[in-house]
């Protein structure tokens, strides 16, 4: 394309915006005379384009052209029939790629020009009879001049007018001009740049930054395409989106109001939020992924590189930096933890370090560095155990090497570990036996004989082999003992009326029992039936007497009496204790756990309030019933033999919502109608089209001159350049027949739309009490407090041939369904703050059950302390040592508490 010189018609000196028409190219008149002028001469250098500035220019000693018209082989005649141009300002003459001489008369300083060059050759040529080419003649042509300052300032002389070189003809020397002409010829970021770093306040700055801008917007949307390209690979390319908006930055602020640049920054903002929001969710997954001690580093990972993607292309974007500052406070967080952990670990604190490492071991799988640290861990460990072996001190090894597995489990600790169980149990047990034996040899120095051999009798099966010499030794001693003493308590203590003769009556069918398992002797069977029956008799009665209680509250009492009496009945004859257990077991089932009865009543005036209230009634109920809770929940409907141990009383306080409504009036464009407009796509193509033909005309004129000169290379490669400009053209031609000369374009028009905020606000307060089985307040009150404001917006009166992309959207959504979520998120509350309040109640019974047994009331006391006992995991806590020891010693519950209740 030859460039071309624009202006701005009654502005003489003053480079304008607006284009136009190309001037015909007509032969000047022979007498025209023929004057010197300024012409800046742009042509390709080492580092893109550079210029001279040239005044006095003459062209073979004249400054005229002339027109080839449809010639493309000159001889002597057909030269001296062309017609003349003569070159005058605002003419551009340029050589172009195949050496002919084009020219664009037209004004303007652009060398982008939208008119179509004509093919000259230089006038005033003295001529052979030989006939040349366009670009012979061309070759001939001679720049006459005197050279002003350029962008080279060692150049003084005129550069040769090649292929590729450009003229331009201005009104006078111009250095501004000159640059600009030379960044338009060039067209790229650094020519563009160059001009306006020496002239950026020049006449044709405006232009140039536009210029400038749209090559940055290019080169934004290939990035930004690149970007697009690339999410589908295991890591996009986010330094293309960091790029894009970098060119896009450098385009608004040439052109702040470039539509192009504000449009791709609104999707490049677009996209950072989008980032931001992903890494914000893949943060909280690894959050969660922590709290929960399930696997999830991955997502932190993937939170760290969104976040940083979003805030190095938007840094000043909040939600961009609010996803880089959370993501890189977890990351800080996440190494903190391995910093304490591995200072440990240098000082040889395996149990320090474990502690620390300990929220990071879920990760083991994920992350090599929690990996290493828990092997170094688990290595500390076996090392500490192998110490203890060399003491030895095996249960110390046992320890560590438990440790140890517990952090890094392979069979190379599970083989030591098992090995070190094997040695501490076999220390355990020499150490218990010789324990027993030397208690056993005291007692029978006083003469205890009973004690003497129990002692050693009642060690488990290891240990007590380890100790058979000294029951062998005692055995015969033993029978003779043990059988005087029980007769002895049989005598004292027969009939049974109180704790004192139950427990000698069970001292003496203990001894009977232990010496018929020595001796065998069929003759103490029937005095241990003798026995059984009197405790069994005996055992019936107080289970019956506690069980009869009013409202159940001797039935734990009662029951345990009942379960003591089956030890001691015959196989044959339990049906009286098996009837009693019967009748007593609805209230025991109740009685003997923690049973809740849950109702919640509705204090406000709202009819819906009374469903709310049924509805919190029955998600307590079955909140109340989920894992990790050992409790009985009764429902209002249910029906129960006695009143369960509490009562869970809840009100609805408040249940209610607000509303009120702001509308603001908006203004937006749409569609009024449309009107025909030229296509500036068909006109592109067409300049392109003729363009094409003004090539092929220059390619056919050097085919002509290499015929007329019969050289066979020349001919061969002529003939090439004309078929490859044929099939251009041909080509150009078939694609603008398919693109229409004149388009559609919407007319658009002004008006006013409405957007209505509606405000809600939520009340809601909720509370609930807990009761014993007499009415009386156990607990404090719990209150569940809500005051949730919400909004939402619709839009109105939008007109659907809206052209700013505003439409009828955010239909009213169903406000109950507000009101069902804040429901759900107080029930969820409620039912956790219940939960932790039951979670609760062992330790007020266990306090209640202590002031009964201050107060002398111990069957009361006991009563409440078996509901301790049964509320609470089997373990010998100081608390439940406490209340096992008062029940031995009150009621000779001796057995009670120490595995888990039954049915």
């Amino acid at each position: 394309m030859l460039p071309l010189f624009k202006g701005t018609a009654g502005r003489p000196g003053r480079v304008g915006v607006a284009l136009v028409c190309l001037l015909p190219l007509l032969p000047m008149p022979a007498h025209a005379k023929t004057a010197g002028l300024t012409a800046v001469e742009i042509y390709p250098a080492q580092n893109g384009q550079a210029y001279e500035q040239i005044t006095g220019f003459m062209l073979n000693g004249k400054n005229e052209v002339y027109l080839c018209g449809s010639v493309s082989s000159f001889d002597k005649a057909a030269y001296h029939r062309l017609g003349k141009v003569t070159l005058a300002e605002g003419m551009t003459l340029e050589r172009d790629s195949k050496g002919v001489l084009m020219l664009v008369q037209g004004a303007g300083p652009s060398l982008n020009a939208n008119q179509g060059p004509a093919c000259v050759v230089p006038g005033n040529l003295k001529l052979e009879k030989d006939a040349l080419s366009a670009a012979q003649l061309a070759d001939m042509a001679q720049i006459e001049g005197s050279v002003l300052p350029a962008s080279d300032p060692a150049a003084t002389q005129i550069a040769p007018l090649k292929p590729g070189v450009a003229l331009v003809f201005v009104a006078g020397p111009d250095q501004e001009l000159a640059e600009y002409l030379r960044a338009d010829r060039q067209s790229d970021i650094a020519g563009w740049q160059a001009y306006l770093a020496k002239d950026a306040a020049g006449a044709h700055s405006g232009s140039a930054r536009k210029s400038l801008a749209a090559l940055f917007v290019g080169v934004a949307s290939g990035d930004r395409q690149a970007y697009e390209n690339s999410k589908g690979a295991a890591q996009p390319d986010y330094a293309k989106l960091k790029d894009a908006q970098q060119m896009v930055d450098q385009a608004r602020a040439l052109v702040p109001d470039d539509a192009a640049a504000a449009d791709l920054n609104l999707k490049l903002h677009a996209e950072v939020v989008t980032l931001s929001r992903r890494s914000q969710e893949k943060l909280e997954l690894y959050q969660q992924a922590l709290k929960q001690q399930t696997p999830g580093y991955p997502n932190l990972v993937a939170a760290e590189q969104l976040a940083d993607a979003a805030f190095s292309v938007e840094p000043a974007t909040a939600e961009a930096a609010a996803a880089e500052s959370q993501s890189k406070a977890a990351r800080a967080a996440f190494d903190g933890v391995l910093r304490d952990a591995e200072s440990q670990i240098v000082a040889h604190h395996a149990d320090e370090a474990a502690q620390k490492i300990a929220p990071l071991r879920v990760f083991a799988p994920e992350d090599i560095r929690v990996s290493n640290d828990l092997e170094a861990i688990a290595g500390l460990y076996v090392a500490d155990a192998k110490v203890h072996e060399e003491q030895p001190d095996w249960p110390g090894a046992v320890t560590d090497l438990e440790k140890a597995s517990a952090i890094v489990s392979n069979p190379e600790t599970t083989a030591l570990l098992k090995a070190a169980r094997q040695e501490a149990k076999k220390a355990a047990d020499t150490s218990a036996a010789a324990a027993a034996i030397k208690t056993s040899q005291d007692a029978q120095t006083r003469g205890d004989i009973i004690a003497a051999y129990e002692v050693v009798d009642n060690l488990p099966p290891d240990q007590r082999a380890l100790a058979g010499d000294q029951l062998a030794s005692l055995k015969d001693q033993y029978l003779q003992a043990a059988e005087e003493a029980a007769t002895v308590l049989q005598k004292a203590h027969e009939p049974i009326n109180g704790l004192s003769d139950e427990v000698g009556i069970e001292t003496a069918y203990g001894y009977l029992q232990r010496c018929y398992g020595i001796a065998n002797d069929p003759t103490l069977q029937d005095r241990i039936a003798i026995l059984g029956e009197d405790l069994s008799t005996y055992y019936l009665q107080q289970g019956k007497k506690y069980a009869e209680k009013p409202d159940g509250t001797g039935v734990n009492v009662g029951w345990t009496y009942l379960s003591e009496a089956l030890q001691y009945k015959s196989q044959d004859n339990l049906g009286p204790i098996h009837d009693e257990m019967t009748t007593a077991r609805a209230a025991h089932l109740l009685k003997s756990r923690l049973s809740v009865k849950v109702v919640f009543r509705d204090q406000t005036s709202r009819r819906d309030a009374v469903d709310f209230a049924a509805q919190l009634t029955d998600a307590l109920a079955t909140g109340l019933e989920s894992p990790g809770l050992d409790v009985k929940v009764i429902r209002p409907q249910d029906a129960t033999p006695v009143q369960p141990n509490f009562q869970l009383v809840g009100d609805v306080v408040q249940h209610e919502m607000g509303k009120s409504q702001d509308n603001v009036p908006k203004q937006s464009m749409y569609r009024f109608g449309q009107e025909e407009v030229p296509n500036e796509a068909w006109n592109e193509l067409n300049r392109e089209y003729e363009r094409a033909n003004n090539e092929l005309e220059s390619a056919r004129s050097v085919l002509e001159g290499a015929q007329a000169h019969g050289k066979k290379n020349e001919i061969k490669d002529a003939q090439k350049m004309v078929d490859d400009d044929e099939k251009k053209v041909e080509d150009l031609h078939a694609k603008l027949d398919t693109i229409p000369k004149n388009k559609m374009q919407d007319v658009e028009r002004p008006y006013n739309y409405t957007q209505i905020t509606y405000h809600l606000r939520i009340g809601m307060e909720l509370q609930f009490r807990i009761l014993d089985s007499a009415g009386d307040q156990v607990a404090p009150r719990v209150d569940v407090r809500r005051d949730t404001p919400r909004q939402y917006t619709v839009l109105q009166d939008v007109k659907p041939d809206d052209t700013q992309g505003v439409r009828n959207e955010g239909v009213i959504p169903n406000e109950n369904d507000f009101l069902e979520q804040d429901e759900y998120k107080a029930r969820d509350e409620l039912i956790e703050k219940a939960k932790a309040t039951v979670a609760e109640l062992p330790g007020v019974v266990l306090a209640r059950a202590d002031r009964r047994a201050a107060d002398s009331d111990n069957d009361g006391a006991a009563e409440l302390y078996i509901l301790y006992l049964n509320s609470t995991p089997v373990s010998d806590t100081p608390d439940r040592l406490r209340v096992r020891k008062f029940l031995s010693d009150q009621f000779n519950f001796r057995n009670i508490g120490k595995e888990a209740p039954s049915e």
